[in-house]
């Protein structure tokens, strides 16, 4: 780690002495000029900075000091990010807590994290969290609560809030009557004396995993963990960013995934700090395709998720088209593949500008014109996807981590890349291959350990090695490819180990199939079952059957598919069959529909 800021508020200050009245965030809110619309709202590195040293005062002034927990339960939006700076620049520890959480969850996290303060963003939120931690009682470690938005003052109608003993205070209460006594702060000061007073490797952050396999667990994140893989990210980006042979590229982060997840923590916020950039807070996913294009990004973090409903939408409007243009759209996809694999043909060199003029250019258009870098993590993207996205003109960099490296381990970068890797280890990450195949990895990055969970950290980490429980191998030049999760391998009676992955992703492609889940046959144990939401509620058994043989043509013998269940119950985050970053929740989609896949 070399920046010269040893922790993560020291850097944020650091950045805002340097940025002053420039724009750092950017939130859709109502236009006061404008009856009915909304506009895009900037929010200046000084203004930032003046209130998380507000809220730092009035956490202060509730008791928190080096090493305590206070957690953020909140959507993406500025105050979240205020509320992480401010935590930390006490020397204390910011715990993620998602928004989707059952109150059980919020119990569970509450009660091992031992928060006294949380920082919640509105009532109905306020009123799940109360729920879990209290069981309407009281507030057993929880004693404080600021609350980001005004809705808070109807708590007087809420019975839960009511009966519970937690003080709450409006974020205007705790940060606004504060701000004149920071705003004209030297920042660059104040970073100098942050740089001294918090190590590098005392602890900054405890994510708690999503849970794809029970109980969620706390995941100690320091300082020198977080910082390192920020800086290895730049390292990887900005030479894609700056590329550029007549003018200066701008640096702009669209914001979706939750930054309760490690992915968006790091990628998404402290990334885009230490580059000086925007970020424009996205306001939901119903809104990606518009704000893509009132936003024009540069870069975006996205799950393969995103990329499938992307792909969905691309294949539906296609359908419309002539069969010229579909002809023309997959030659330009060809072509620009065969060109990340070696030489084109004389006839393909011709044909690849006019192709950028007709198709990529216009698909790009969708994305707002001038992405550079569209990082997809989280789990894994299909090969076919990959190739699918970056023939078409868009700049997709596949990467691969877990919440335990803080996260980022390798990255494909849009200049070299493999599209069946996940690409390089970045910068200061050592990989080495176990003996059975177990990816491991060391360097800055690893995690301090699971909170409060001493067992659980000895079977992860190995004399400083992280045990990810992936499977895969590096190939002759170093890229990673990724084979499966060890806990996901399906073994089938006949001894075949299988990816459930690659046969989901490929099942995926079929536009008759929204999600899908493959397992082995519960009866005999013999062959490949599948699980499957259709598109559509036209789509019958015989066009889901015919799309099911589509895809077994690109499989293997025992990789295809011979019997499936259709549902009509999608895999939501809603109903908890998949995590806040859109993986399957497999545990519990094998425990919902228990009966039906017992039949097979």
């Amino acid at each position: 780690m070399s920046n010269s800021s040893q922790n993560l508020p020291s850097l944020f200050y650091e950045r805002a002495g340097q940025n002053g009245d420039r724009p750092l965030f950017f939130i859709k809110k109502p236009d006061p000029a404008a009856r009915d619309k909304e506009a895009w709202q900037g929010w200046s590195w000084n203004r930032v900075a003046a209130e998380a040293e507000a809220l730092t005062a009035t956490l202060r002034r509730l008791g928190v000091g080096a090493g305590d927990r206070v957690a953020i339960v909140s959507e993406n939006r500025p105050e979240w990010a205020i509320a992480d700076i401010a935590i930390m620049a006490i020397g204390a520890i910011s715990v993620s807590v998602y928004t989707t959480n059952s109150p059980e969850d919020h119990r569970h996290i509450f009660s091992d994290c031992g928060a006294a303060v949380a920082i919640i963003s509105s009532l109905e939120l306020c009123e799940r969290v109360v729920a879990g931690v209290t069981g309407g009682v009281t507030g057993g470690h929880l004693s404080d609560v600021i609350v980001m938005e005004n809705g808070i003052s109807k708590a007087g109608s809420s019975a839960a809030l009511k009966k519970s003993a937690i003080r709450f205070m409006l974020w205007a209460e705790a940060v606004a009557a504060e701000i004149p006594r920071f705003a004209d702060r030297h920042w660059h000061q104040l970073a100098k004396q942050l740089r001294q007073s918090i190590p590098p490797d005392s602890l900054a952050q405890i994510t708690y995993s999503s849970g794809t396999g029970g109980a969620p667990r706390g995941i100690m994140l320091s300082h020198r963990n977080i910082l390192s893989n920020v800086l290895a990210a730049e390292a990887l980006i900005t030479p894609v960013i700056c590329r550029s042979w007549f003018r200066r590229v701008p640096r702009i982060f669209l914001s979706f995934l939750p930054l309760s997840h490690c992915y968006e923590h790091t990628a998404g916020l402290w990334l885009p700090i230490q580059m000086s950039a925007q970020v424009y807070y996205a306001e939901s996913v119903g809104t990606i395709a518009a704000n893509l294009l009132e936003v024009r990004p540069t870069i975006m973090t996205l799950v393969p998720r995103l990329f499938e409903m992307l792909y969905g939408r691309l294949t539906l409007a296609l359908d419309k088209k002539s069969v010229l243009q579909k002809r023309l759209f997959f030659k330009a996809i060809e072509v620009s593949n065969i060109k990340t694999r070696g030489r084109l043909s004389l006839r393909d060199r011709i044909a690849d500008p006019l192709l950028g003029l007709l198709i990529r250019r216009r698909i790009k258009r969708v994305f707002g014109g001038r992405i550079r870098a569209l990082v997809s993590g989280g789990a894994a993207l299909s090969t076919e996807l990959a190739e699918y996205f970056y023939g078409l003109g868009i700049p997709v960099c596949q990467g691969y981590g877990q919440t335990e490296a803080a996260p980022v381990i390798s990255c494909n970068s849009p200049l070299a890349p493999r599209l069946h890797t996940v690409g390089k280890p970045l910068q200061g990450v050592t990989v080495k291959i176990a003996d059975d195949g177990e990816i491991l990895v060391k360097g800055d990055n690893v995690m301090v350990g699971y909170w409060n969970n001493p067992t659980a950290t000895a079977e992860t980490l190995d004399n400083g090695w992280l045990r990810t429980g992936d499977i895969g191998h590096l190939d002759s030049d170093g890229y990673l490819v990724i084979t499966d999760r060890k806990r996901d391998i399906i073994k089938l009676s006949g001894g075949d180990t299988l990816s459930p992955a690659r046969i989901e992703g490929r099942l995926g492609l079929e536009p008759e199939i929204a999600q899908v889940m493959v397992f082995a046959s519960k009866v005999s144990g013999a062959f490949v079952a599948a699980l499957i939401v259709p598109a559509s509620p036209k789509f019958n058994e015989d066009q889901i059957r015919a799309a099911i043989d589509r895809a077994n043509r690109d499989l293997s013998p025992p990789e295809k598919v011979r019997k499936f269940i259709l549902t009509d119950q999608a895999f939501t985050i809603d109903n908890g069959l998949m995590t806040p970053t859109m993986k399957l929740r497999r545990h519990l989609i094998t425990r919902t529909f228990a009966a039906e896949m017992g039949r097979i």
